[in-house]
Formats: C-alpha cells, structure tokens, sequence
C-alpha cells in the first residue's frame, strides 16, 4: 500500500513541477511579448510623427503597402507591408521586406534595399514631383530622372529610369543586402524561431531555359549570371520576398555577385548584388528610358502564378512538394 502511495506522490510531485516549468515558461514568453509590443508602438509612434517627405527621404503608399525612398540615391530603402502587422495589435506597423535594422555590439548592421539606374551614370536627385502615391526626381544638371509609382491595387512597384535624350549606358536594378535573417522575423524560440531561422535563403533566377534555379548566399563564391529574354531575379526568403521582373521584349544579363573586400576575398559582411543589365530591346524608347517591375509581398500562389511566369516556384513547399501543390 505504502508503495503505491509513494509512486502517487512521485507522480504528484512530477506534475507539480511541470506545471510550474510551465507556467514560468507562460510568464517570461508573455512578459518578452510585452517587451516586443511596447517596443514596437513606440517605433510606430516615432514613425507616425515622420514626415511623409523630408531632406533624406520620401514616402509613397497605397492600400497594401509603404515604400520609402532615399531622395539623395533614388533607392528604395525601406518597404513595408500593410496587411501584416509586426504585432498583433492596433497601430503597429507592417512588416519590412526592405529596411536597415541597427544590430547588436559584434555584429554587423543589417541592411536591405533596392536601387536602379543606368551603367557608367551617377546621379544625385532631388524631388521634382511628389503625391502620396508616386515621386518623381531629377538630376537637374543631366536631366536624368527616376518616376517611382505603383501598379494599381498591387503589390508591383514600377521605377522608370530615363534621360531626356539618348545616353550609352544600360538599364540596370539590383536587390542589395547584407546577410542575416529577415527583418521583423520573431527570433525566439517560443515565436517559432526554430523553423524561422531554418528557412532558405538564397538568389533565384527564372530564365529561358531553366525556369528556377536557386543558390544560397554562402555558395555566391565567384557570382553567376545569365543571359535571357523575359524570366526573373529574386531573393527568396520566408514568407515574404521580392522579386524584379523582366519583359519577352528586352535581353537581360542576370547577375548574383558575393561582396569581397580590397584583396578580392570574400567579405561575408559585404553587400550581396543581384539583378539584371539590359543588354538589349526590340523596342525603341527614343529617349533612352526603362520601367522595372518590383514585385514586394507576400508568397500567395495564386497571385504569383498571375504576376509572371515560374514565380511562384518561388514558395518552398518542402520534400511532399507533389502533395502541396
């Protein structure tokens, strides 16, 4: 008898101390959601009483998305995604796929973002134009320009690079990032940050003859390229991504380089390049202009699939792929 009341209380003991692991556990997650969320609104805050346009940059927006663009450069430095809220709460704001995130003593700052031109051309803008909804900037002393707009009720951001007469360099866009996970992406492991920080991440190409074809960062050792009509570059990424897509009516030399330092060697805390240069059109601008599309979202396969061919192999579905889909 007493054996059996022994093991009962062996059992109540056990349970007891579970339920407490358990309930501290339920504590320090809740108070670190806290400390997540109220961190957060004060960002939301800071960026309410932003300036839609100022000195260094300028914001456009539609329904489902921000973009923040650096006047200076014409780079689209920041891109935020209405529809998904960093956190579960009124007022936050939405989640980047572009940004800069100030990281840790030791480690190297993160940053994100997306810029166009033309090869062999610099140029310095400020605003000509400006609605909440697109801007238009000029290098006054070139006349080259750069009108950032939004396709309509999308996800597409298009950029229109142009002179106003003939120039010899070619259109180019490129995704331009530091290596490190994705911005706003819960890190702890009681958010799922596990299967998060496991996520793939690399360069995809879509192309003539090889309709995906992807590559990791760490495996950018002597970069790729890739002469095609039409097809695509992304950087792919969990949930969210962004992608820049090409036209049947222009060739373009697709590119994925690793950054290296001045001996040539490969610096892991360089700058990733990966994009496109148009080498050639069966159209006739007349005076020398380009539209890029800039695909920022999230990876919803339906919409993918109607946005560009291929796109959506974009979406990891894992080893039961023939299954997913």
């Amino acid at each position: 008898m007493s054996a059996v009341m022994n093991k009962n209380f062996r059992l109540v003991c056990w349970f007891v101390v579970v339920f407490l692991i358990a309930f501290l556990l339920f504590e320090w997650n809740s108070d670190k959601k806290r400390f997540y969320i109220e961190s957060h609104m004060v960002l939301a805050e800071k960026e309410l009483k932003t300036p839609l346009l100022n000195n260094d940059s300028v914001k456009i927006e539609n329904d489902l998305m921000s973009v923040t663009v650096s006047i200076k450069s014409g780079s689209i430095i920041e891109a935020r995604l209405k529809e998904y809220p960093v956190e579960n709460v009124e007022g936050a704001l939405g989640v980047r796929v572009f940004g800069y995130e100030k990281q840790g003593v030791g480690e190297e700052d993160f940053s994100y973002y997306f810029k166009s031109g033309f090869t062999g051309q610099a140029s310095v803008y400020e605003v000509d134009y400006y609605d909440s909804g697109s801007v238009r900037l000029v290098n006054k002393e070139s006349g080259q320009y750069k009108l950032i707009s939004f396709s309509k009720d999308s996800y597409e951001v298009l950029i229109e690079d142009g002179f106003p007469s003939f120039f010899e360099g070619k259109a180019y866009a490129g995704l331009y990032r530091t290596s490190g996970g994705s911005l706003d992406l819960k890190k702890d492991w009681l958010s799922g940050g596990m299967m998060n920080s496991g996520s793939y991440q690399g360069v995809a190409f879509s192309l003539e003859d090889a309709p995906y074809e992807t590559s990791r960062l760490r495996g950018l050792d002597e970069g790729v390229e890739h002469l095609s009509r039409g097809g695509w570059v992304a950087f792919i990424q969990k949930y969210f991504f962004a992608s820049i897509i090409g036209s049947e009516d222009y060739i373009y030399n697709y590119f994925a380089y690793a950054p290296v330092d001045e001996s040539g060697e490969k610096d892991p805390g360089g700058v990733y390049r990966m994009g496109y240069v148009v080498e050639s059109s069966n159209v006739n601008s007349g005076d020398n202009t380009h539209t890029h599309r800039l695909f920022i979202g999230p990876k919803i396969r339906k919409d993918l699939m109607n946005r560009a061919p291929n796109l959506e192999l974009s979406i990891d579905m894992g080893w039961f792929w023939f299954l997913a889909q």
